[in-house]
C-alpha cells in the first residue's frame, strides 16, 4: 500500500540526498529492518500538490467538486494513483477552474495530469511556516545526527503495529500536532539539544510517497 509522509528538517542544499540519509535506517530491504516501513519511495508521487491543497479553504474545495459533478466531469475506471480525467480532452476545462476559484498558475492537482510526469508541484517542498495546516499519514521530523548528518529525531504515525494488530494512535494527522508534540518533548532535553533540533518556520517539509 501508499502511504503519505511529510518529512521536516533543517535547511540543506540537497533535499533528496537529505531525505535519503534520513529514510535509510527503515528500508524494508536492508539485512537490519526492526523499524523499516518502506520497500519503495519518492517525493511527491501520488500526494503530490496536497501541501497546497491544505491551504485552500475547504468550502473553495467542495466547492470545485460540487462543479465537477455538476459539469459531469468523467473520470478513468483504472487508478493509479491520482485519478485520471478521461477523456483528456476535460483538463483544459478543469484546469481553467481550478485556476480561476483558488487563484493558482498550476494544473488541478487532484488528478493524475498535475505531475503525470513525477515533476514535483506546489507545496511539495516547502517552509515549515506554509504546511502546518497539512495532513499525513507519518511525520519524521530530523535534526542533527550524534555523528553528523542528519536523522530521525522524532516520528509519529496514525496507526502502529503493537506485534498483533494494528492500532489507531491518538495523534490527529496534522503536521502543526506532531510539531507541537515534538516540542513538548524537547521541553525536557538540555537547552543545547533543544536549540538545534527544535523546528523553526524555515525548516523545510518534504511530501513523500512511500510504499510498504
Amino acid at each position: 500500500m501508499h502511504y503519505h509522509l511529510e518529512v521536516i528538517l533543517p535547511p540543506v542544499s540537497n533535499i533528496n540526498d537529505a531525505v535519503t540519509e534520513i529514510l535509510r535506517p527503515f528500508d524494508e530491504n536492508a539485512e537490519e529492518r526492526s523499524s523499516a516501513f518502506w520497500d519503495w519511495w519518492v517525493i511527491g508521487g501520488r500526494y503530490s500538490g496536497s501541501k497546497a491543497e491544505s491551504r485552500f479553504p475547504p468550502d473553495k474545495l467542495e466547492a470545485f467538486k460540487r462543479w465537477l459533478i455538476e459539469e459531469k466531469v468523467t473520470v478513468s475506471g483504472l487508478q493509479v494513483g491520482k485519478q485520471e480525467l478521461a477523456p483528456a480532452s476535460q483538463i483544459i476545462k478543469v484546469d481553467a477552474k481550478w485556476r480561476e476559484m483558488f487563484g493558482v498558475e498550476g494544473p488541478c492537482t487532484l488528478f493524475r495530469h498535475s505531475n503525470a510526469n513525477s515533476e514535483e508541484l506546489d507545496g511539495d517542498i516547502c517552509p515549515l511556516r506554509e504546511a502546518m495546516q497539512a495532513r499525513a499519514y507519518r511525520v519524521i521530523i530530523a535534526g542533527p545526527g550524534y555523528e553528523g548528518g542528519l536523522t530521525a529525531s522524532y516520528m509519529i504515525e496514525e496507526e502502529f503495529w503493537n506485534g498483533v494488530s494494528h492500532t489507531k494512535s491518538t495523534w490527529d494527522g496534522r503536521l502543526a500536532s506532531a510539531v507541537e508534540q515534538y516540542k513538548e518533548r524537547l521541553s525536557r532535553s538540555t537547552d543545547e539539544y533543544r536549540a538545534a533540533h527544535i523546528p523553526k518556520p524555515d525548516w523545510i517539509t518534504v511530501t513523500v510517497d512511500y510504499h510498504s
